[in-house]
């Protein structure tokens, strides 16, 4: 009897499902195996679409010898392929709750794009600040954080802290760990209401793994990650030379009344807002929009709104989509950006519908992937891509099931936009790296030949140029042949480099001295903003002649800093920043104010104030200048042209300036000339010649 009752026991014990080892998604890299153990004898197998193989008794995993990430920013994969993220949702039904309303509040909404957020590329050697956050103190943890001048951020450095969200957003190349914070500000500024938090330094933080399913909240009103959602240069420059698809979701944002105090997954958060739209819902252009009237880079992001969609992330401007500040690096992708937002006629918020992805959630609560980002590999409507399911299976049928992640071998470059050297510049180092392979080894080519690249990614420019080169170069990893990255190098002629930053057109131009100002497509983070400066020089001007007045017909402009960066031979340098204003109306004062630096020194000519901050610039110890853009120009009311001019002395072959925008920043043109021969007076924007 007692034997009899033993083997009940046991036969029920061996009924349950097995328990895997490990519990939690293990990470495998491309071509290599990984064991799984069970703690019962069973059967093991991968469900149907599976990447990779496994040995039914064996439990050795093996995955595919190579894939490509949907979504890799600097050389890290951004979140697993199967994340909800990286997820394609073309085939997903509408959520018609939402769609109706979306629709009835908003028709015809045009669409915009912003250009917003700047990257920080960490190394496991940057230096961390310790983070006290007042909206999320569960991520209080030491956060990679660059330094002065070289930090990026939303806005700009000096930008008013109450008037913008001051995004700092970064990835550690070498770890592809990911951090982002929302509001950099000293210890103690923001004791007293609305904040009260004296021993904060920031609003709030996250950090997170590239390979992870994890959502752990966000900076973000929905509590979203905001670097995988981010449109940026090497996914748009990729695309347009026909190398692959933009492959994840984007992001945008809506005006906070027509959202609601809820959320739908993935979000995490929200605020609460009068509307009846939770933060977090999916938006697709619709499949019966004609994408073919577009430009082939505009063919690229529309097709990517159309099978993966956008998340709603945030309050703000009506169908606005975010990029990296990047995406202005080449002025020919950016304006297929302007191409879409022009399409007035034909697309609009019409045009996109809101699709109901909750089947795409795991709810299991036994899973290891439960309330996580991954997709539901058994959803009716979708099969992720790169998803790995390992089934264990006893005797008696009952299973249990462990997910895989993928790791690819990724390929990147710190500088996405390129490198912009100075003929005559010595030998630099290209800043390439490869992961997710124990070869990190690449080999690199460039077409056509500019000069000289050596195998260890030692560029070296030609001694002289009589204008303007360029060459892209490609990098591909050595582990996977299939893995490259691509970006340009532009060579400038020696001694001067100067640039026009025309609008449309992109056309070089010729100034009355027979100087060549090339069209704007260097290697720089630029100003997002172009416009026709409407410039008339008016006859009487007090000021001196220019090299020609059609310099100052277009004109950037923008609220976050522009960095420009350029390798050329130690000297000394002028740096001379052209100005204009548009319209043949008067110009208020007070408006536009410009914060100027050189070699990151914060520009400081009689007619700068300082700036009082409470901020990032702050948060550094930084006492910045602002100088009102009529004063530069001289006379706002008689809209005459301006111009600036910074002396630098270069000993480590690099020229670094930018333009801090404490509100909005404009500028037509800028050169470089190498041995100076004038000197600077007090007033900025006048230059008078040296004398022999």
């Amino acid at each position: 009897m007692h034997k009899i009752f033993l083997f009940l026991i046991a036969s029920l014990c061996f009924a349950k499902a097995p328990t895997i080892t490990p519990s939690s998604p293990p990470i495998v890299a491309v071509g290599t195996t990984y064991t799984f153990t069970a703690n019962q004898s069973v059967t093991w197998s991968l469900a149907p679409g599976s990447a990779g193989s496994i040995d039914s008794s064996t439990g050795v995993y093996t995955a595919p010898t190579s894939f490509t990430a949907n979504n890799i920013f600097f050389g890290c994969p951004a979140l697993p392929n199967d994340h909800i993220y990286n997820t394609r949702v073309d085939n997903l039904p509408i959520q018609s709750t939402y769609d109706t309303y979306f629709h009835s509040k908003i028709p015809a909404q045009l669409i915009t794009f912003e250009i917003s957020f700047p990257e920080n590329l960490y190394t496991n050697s940057t230096p961390t600040t310790n983070m006290v956050f007042k909206y999320s103190p569960g991520a209080n943890a030491p956060f990679p954080l660059l330094r002065w001048p070289e930090i990026g951020v939303e806005a700009g450095v000096f930008s008013d802290p109450t008037l913008v969200d001051q995004h700092v957003l970064g990835v550690n190349t070498q770890s592809c760990g990911f951090s982002e914070i929302y509001k950099l500000y000293p210890v103690g500024s923001q004791a007293n209401p609305p904040i009260s938090c004296g021993a904060c330094n920031s609003q709030s933080g996250v950090k997170y793994n590239g390979d992870s399913y994890a959502l752990n909240g966000g900076v973000d009103a929905a509590g979203m990650y905001v670097s995988p959602v981010s449109l940026r240069y090497s996914e748009l420059k990729s695309c347009s030379l026909g190398r692959g698809p933009i492959s994840h979701a984007l992001r945008f944002t809506m005006a906070n009344g027509f959202l609601a105090g809820s959320n739908v997954w993935p979000a995490t958060a929200f605020t609460n807002e009068p509307g009846s739209l939770p933060y977090g819902f999916r938006i697709r252009l619709k499949s019966s929009f004609n994408i073919n009237a577009f430009s082939p880079t505009a063919q690229c992001v529309l097709r990517a709104m159309q099978n993966y969609g956008a998340f709603m992330a945030d309050g703000g401007t009506n169908m606005a989509f975010q990029t990296m500040a990047d995406a202005t690096g080449d002025y020919t992708l950016f304006n297929a950006l302007r191409e879409i937002t022009l399409a007035h006629a034909t697309l609009n918020s019409d045009q996109f519908e809101i699709v109901d992805e909750s089947t795409l959630e795991d709810t299991n609560r036994s899973s290891p992937t439960y309330q996580s980002g991954r997709v539901n590999p058994s959803n009716p409507y979708v099969t992720p891509d790169h998803f790995v399911s390992v089934i264990a299976t006893n005797g008696s049928s009952e299973s249990s099931t462990i997910p895989v992640i993928l790791q690819p071998i990724t390929i990147g470059v710190d500088r996405a936009v390129g490198y912009s050297f100075m003929a005559g510049a010595p030998a630099t180092q290209l800043n390439v790296w490869v992961n997710g392979s124990t070869v990190a080894t690449f080999s690199c080519t460039m077409s056509p030949s500019v000069g000289t690249l050596t195998s260890d990614r030692l560029y070296t420019p030609p001694a002289t140029s009589m204008t303007r080169q360029t060459t892209q170069v490609t990098c591909t990893a050595t582990a996977d042949n299939s893995q490259s990255v691509l970006f340009p190098i532009f060579v400038y002629p020696q001694a001067a480099i100067r640039e026009s930053l025309s609008e449309d057109t992109n056309v070089d131009f010729t100034d009355a001295n027979g100087n060549v100002w090339y069209a704007g497509i260097g290697a720089f983070y630029r100003l997002p903003g172009a416009a026709n400066c409407d410039f008339g020089y008016l006859p009487g001007s007090p000021w001196p002649p220019l090299p020609s007045i059609g310099l100052y017909y277009h004109c950037e402009y923008g609220s976050m800093d522009a960095r420009y960066r350029f390798f050329v031979p130690n000297g000394t340098y002028s740096i001379t920043l052209m100005f204009g204003i548009g319209g043949t109306t008067p110009f208020p004062r007070g408006m536009w104010v410009q914060g100027i630096d050189a070699q990151g020194l914060v520009y400081s000519g009689s007619n700068a104030t300082n700036i009082t901050a409470q901020g990032p610039a702050a948060f550094f110890g930084i006492q910045g200048k602002q100088v009102d853009l009529c004063d530069i120009v001289g006379s706002c009311a008689n809209a005459t042209p301006g111009q600036v001019t910074l002396i630098t002395t270069v000993t480590n072959n690099e020229i670094y300036f930018a333009l801090r925008p404490t509100k909005i920043a404009v500028l037509t043109a800028f050169s470089i000339i190498a041995n100076p021969a004038f000197s600077i007076i007090s007033s900025p924007g006048k230059v008078k010649p040296t004398r022999p």
